[in-house]
């Protein structure tokens, strides 16, 4: 519990220090995009024509002044705080009366009266912070939600610390006033508040750029529909639209193929479908330009989303979501007018991921409610499938990109601090030879616990005009957090579990410019290990993927 205090507050001292935009910057040079900009669907250079670059000098770095406060570059919107509380209590509204009316649904949550000594104990102590006991899908969906209250901020133009902040608020008046019965769930409030920044930031910053890339009434700008309200009714009113620099750099990709796998070196499985979108912004706008740049900025620099979905006769087999945002650091570029040199970010950053395989036992799909008399036939082997949610927390990030025409060579790195609902992948071993009785309520019913841990990763990019080469190495790693289940006073077995999974990737794509298309072949390997007291279990995947990817 004190690790988890010193992460929020860790998180919340950051968000103050870089709340206040510290820009010193900069120097611009007007030079011709990289070649490979056309090619690899770089944001045109119309795109960048508001912005100043007359003081730049190839080969010399000039530094100047930041820019006037009235100027576009630091121009902000009218904060509308009284709108997004009346369309975050207009949907509070219906959930929390439908929860309410269905209250008896959730019997296994009821611990607290409506009474003076047990709303106290609740609202003054930490007593009643626990973790819950529902399953893996509503919970890590809580992730969702917190996006859902930050966007209600966000797109009334809120900055991203106040709309993290509002979200917090959100979450804390859904587990103190709408669950008035309830413990307070710490992995709620985390997945949430927290969660919900680096999914929230990522859909806005998408939804911002598709909007004023494709114009408002293209159909793309529905994937954020508060955006897409919140601007009809400032047009409505007649209200100046906030001012938005598009990214220097953009990629979207829609992809679908097939692909084979197996497992442990055994037979190859049969093909499955997998298709999903992957889109990427590098915000700094002079990105690929010839020129020298410094700037330091606690403004977002980067922004990813990732979803994919893979399965065969009609049902998915497994599922994968995640985003990643660089909400504050460093940028520097300095590329000549040969089109040669260098860009760099090095900042603080936040993910969230997600993946779950398809179960295939009726006590891992979430149907089973807990306390609720369901025979579990604890004393039969588990038959978990592997499952995990994550809040990359914090942590630093560098993103490295060479310029050399033809060749553009991209390397990331990041590592950072992880809250995890994660499947305890050797409890289906364990569960042959051990008693299981007693263990941590989730466990037993879902499989999964809630842990801290760390991820690491690195990725490269390699593209020599129609051709590219991507690589991606992630590590994660996860320790089980003991002593706070929601019905801790019933556990006798409350073992320590331990979890890691270790994914690389190879791809290489060939370009087709006149269709927009690429031909893509990757080799994907995942080694995912788990620990129970003397049981130690260890898989190997092996999955090969070819198909097309869309690119704009």
């Amino acid at each position: 519990m004190k690790i988890l205090r010193l992460m929020l507050s860790l998180f919340l001292a950051v968000g103050y220090l870089s709340a206040h935009d510290f820009d010193t910057s900069l120097v611009f040079s007007q030079g011709k995009l990289d070649p490979l900009t056309e090619l690899f669907s770089l944001s045109p250079s119309a795109d960048k024509h508001d912005w100043d670059l007359s003081a730049a000098v190839y080969g010399k770095k000039t530094f100047l002044p930041p820019p006037p406060s009235d100027s576009p570059e630091n121009a902000v919107s009218e904060k509308h705080l009284s709108r997004a509380m009346l369309e975050y209590f207009a949907l509070m509204g219906y959930s929390q009366t439908k929860y309410w009316l269905t209250y008896g649904r959730w019997i296994e949550d009821w611990h607290y009266e409506l009474s003076w000594k047990d709303q106290s104990r609740r609202f003054f102590s930490l007593e009643a912070w626990k973790f819950d006991s529902n399953n893996f899908i509503l919970n890590w969906t809580h992730g969702l939600a917190g996006a859902l209250y930050y966007n209600f901020a966000r797109t009334n133009h809120l900055s991203k610390w106040e709309s993290m902040l509002f979200g917090i608020a959100s979450s804390f008046y859904w587990e103190y006033i709408a669950e008035w019965r309830n413990v307070i769930s710490i992995n709620d409030n985390i997945m949430t508040s927290l969660g919900g920044f680096p999914l929230g930031e990522a859909w806005y910053q998408l939804g911002m750029f598709l909007g004023a890339t494709y114009g408002e009434s293209n159909l793309l700008t529905f994937l954020n529909p508060i955006l897409k309200l919140n601007r009809w009714i400032d047009r409505k009113n007649d209200i100046d639209p906030p001012s938005y620099t598009p990214p220097g750099w953009h990629e979207i990709r829609f992809f679908l193929g097939a692909r084979d796998l197996r497992n442990g070196g055994g037979e190859w499985s049969r093909t499955q479908i997998q298709g999903g979108v992957h889109a990427q912004l590098i915000m700094p706008p002079e990105y690929g330009n010839a020129g020298s740049f410094k700037r330091r900025t606690g403004k977002t620099l980067f922004s990813e989303i990732y979803a994919d979905i893979s399965g065969n006769d009609f049902r998915y087999r497994e599922f994968n979501l995640s985003t990643r945002i660089v909400y504050l650091g460093y940028f520097e570029q300095d590329i000549d007018s040969h089109e040669r040199g260098y860009s760099y970010i090095v900042g603080l950053g936040s993910a969230f991921s997600v993946y779950k395989k398809r179960p295939v036992a009726f006590y891992d799909g979430g149907n089973v409610k807990v306390k609720r008399g369901f025979d579990l036939r604890l004393d039969e082997p588990r038959n978990f499938r592997d499952k995990l949610a994550a809040l990359h927390f914090v942590g630093p990030v560098f993103d490295y990109t060479a310029f050399s025409s033809p060749w553009k060579v991209r390397l990331g790195m990041d590592a950072f601090l992880d809250f995890g609902l994660v499947n305890a992948f050797a409890l289906n071993e364990y569960s042959e030879s051990h008693e299981i009785q007693g263990g941590k309520t989730t466990l037993l019913y879902y499989g999964y616990y809630q842990a801290l841990g760390a991820s690491l990763s690195s990725r490269l990019t390699v593209n020599c005009r129609n051709l590219e080469m991507k690589s991606l190495v992630r590590y994660q790693f996860y320790d089980s957090i003991e002593g706070a289940d929601r019905f801790q006073e019933e556990l006798t077995n409350d073992f320590s579990i331990t979890d890691s999974r270790l994914r690389y990737l190879l791809s290489l794509g060939y370009f087709v410019p006149l269709l927009s298309m690429e031909i893509l072949l990757s080799y994907e390997g995942i080694d995912r290990r788990g620990a129970i007291r003397d049981v130690r279990t260890q898989e190997f995947e092996e999955r090969v993927f070819m198909g097309l990817n869309y690119k704009f």
